[in-house]
């Protein structure tokens, strides 16, 4: 076993997969981007008892208006500087462990991995004790490469490479907002694209630069084969990492002669994505199907990192860092500091863990409880529905039996009540006004004999008057006694 200390040289991101939007998943505010676990917006809008849309842009307003205070609740995963306001697009974040951004062992193997596979199609004599225990030693294109350039999993070099175990960081790494920038490498053709060169730009989370933390690398074969690995590494990345540096970093790192004049034990490599088909392939056999340079060996374009905005939308002069690059330096074989390190971080790892179970158990609990209220809701809304059912039928029956109880005339009167759209009106007007529009011409000497009692029980009922001309009642009262005369 041998330790390392890699130190971050440029930004580096390791895709999770999981992105993040504005007003979704994403708050902003002060200079930072604050990343949250759709299930805590939830549970903050549950404990406050704040509706939950379920239109999303609805739900993104909301979100909007209490952003503030879901930030100041702070259940975010994590807080990352960003030098970018409204970001209109999604973020791609750095992978992650607990909530901590770390560099995968997997993600530096890789790295390794193609060196080592270039030396070796190169004959290179840092790979002999490697190729020597090889079973195929035949290194042909076709095992090396398919037909779209890229490095196949080759059974022999599968089990050679089984005995290189790398483990990830373990101390929690500081990230960032980036966008990322496609340039052509061509300045003459990237000035025709103007404005069209940021329009396509993307924002990632990525380790920032200047961090430094402590991996192991194992060689775990009996001849120990890859003990060259540093030698491997430094012949394949220091002309690429040459390059950049010459060209695109704004403060000299001075890594290229750190490289070339430390002992074995220090080599650069370049880790996760945007570095470059380049420095993923191997460069005698390297066929890059996609590029749109004549040389189909390269690319035509680069995606970079731009750390703020810039008013400069074409060249970004002076303000891109190419992304991936690290430098690793073999350490001492003292890793008791190490191991005690590294099982402290377990132990806070392990914690982080079990808070988010009890915040996940809440949110259960309370996504639970909600339920449960509802359906208690849904009984008591049949209940009172039951009930009002219940309580028609019975007006029903009752006056089915009262209607039934009724002569005649009287279910008539009943229906033309039940069909007089002013209530108020009383039941001698009723009569009086279906008399007149002969709705009850098959009761109407019936009828006005019903009249005259409902008058007489009103006071309606007048036979005479002192001022006849004016007396309503007794106009009406005259005319009844005339219809009454001619049914006599």
């Amino acid at each position: 076993m041998s330790r390392y200390k890699l130190t971050i040289l440029t930004p580096i991101h390791i895709s999770s997969g999981d992105e993040y939007e504005l007003y979704y998943n994403m708050l902003e505010k002060d200079g930072y981007v604050y990343l949250y676990d759709e299930f805590k917006i939830v549970e903050f809008f549950i404990t406050n008892n704040i509706k939950v849309p379920s239109n999303l842009n609805e739900l993104k307003k909301t979100i909007e208006q209490y952003s503030d205070k879901i930030i100041n609740s702070n259940l975010h995963l994590r807080k990352v500087k960003s030098n970018f306001s409204k970001m209109t697009k999604p973020l791609l974040a750095q992978i992650s462990t607990a909530n901590n951004p770390i560099i995968t062992g997997s993600s530096i193997k890789g790295s390794l991995r193609t060196a080592i596979l270039d030396n070796l199609y190169n004959n290179g004599k840092e790979s002999e004790l490697i190729k020597k225990v090889m079973k195929n030693k035949n290194l042909t294109k076709e095992r090396l490469t398919d037909d779209k350039g890229r490095v196949p999993y080759d059974k022999d070099f599968a089990e050679i490479f089984k005995y290189l175990k790398i483990t990830d960081s373990l101390l929690p790494l500081e990230t960032q907002i980036y966008k990322t920038i496609n340039v052509k490498k061509d300045k003459n053709h990237q000035g025709n694209r103007e404005k069209k060169v940021e329009e396509i730009a993307n924002y990632v989370e990525a380790i920032k630069p200047n961090q430094s933390f402590e991996i192991e690398i194992k060689d775990l074969h009996e001849k120990q084969i890859f003990q060259n690995l540093s030698m491997m590494c430094n012949k394949f990345y220091i002309p690429f990492f040459a390059d950049d540096e010459k060209q695109y970093f704004t403060k000299d790192t001075n890594a290229v002669n750190k490289a070339k004049n430390a002992n074995k034990g220090m080599f650069i490599i370049n880790v996760g994505r945007f570095s470059g088909a380049e420095r993923k392939s191997l460069n005698s056999i390297r066929y890059i199907k996609a590029s749109k340079a004549n040389d189909k060996s390269v690319t035509s374009a680069r995606t970079f990192a731009l750390e703020s905005s810039t008013d400069d939308k074409v060249y970004f002069e002076n303000s891109l860092i190419p992304f991936g690059w690290a430098m690793c330096e073999k350490l001492e074989n003292d890793d008791y500091a190490f191991k005690k390190s590294v099982l402290s971080i377990k132990e806070k790892q392990a914690e982080m863990r079990k808070g988010k179970f009890v915040a996940l158990d809440v949110l259960n609990t309370q996504k639970q409880k909600m339920v449960e209220e509802k359906e208690k809701d849904i009984i008591e809304q049949q209940k009172a529905k039951e009930e009002e059912e219940r309580k028609a039928q019975k007006e029903k029956e009752e006056r089915e039996a009262k209607l039934a109880a009724m002569s005649p005339l009287e279910r008539k009167i009943e229906e033309l009540k039940e069909a007089n759209p002013n209530p108020n009106e009383t039941v001698d007007i009723i009569i009086f006004n279906a008399l007149k529009n002969r709705q009850l011409d098959e009761f109407r000497c019936d009828a006005l004999t019903l009249l005259k009692e409902e008058m007489q029980k009103l006071k309606k009922w007048v036979e005479q008057s002192k001022k006849p001309e004016k007396d309503k009642k007794y106009k009406r009262t005259q005319e009844v006694i005339k219809m009454l005369k001619e049914c006599n």
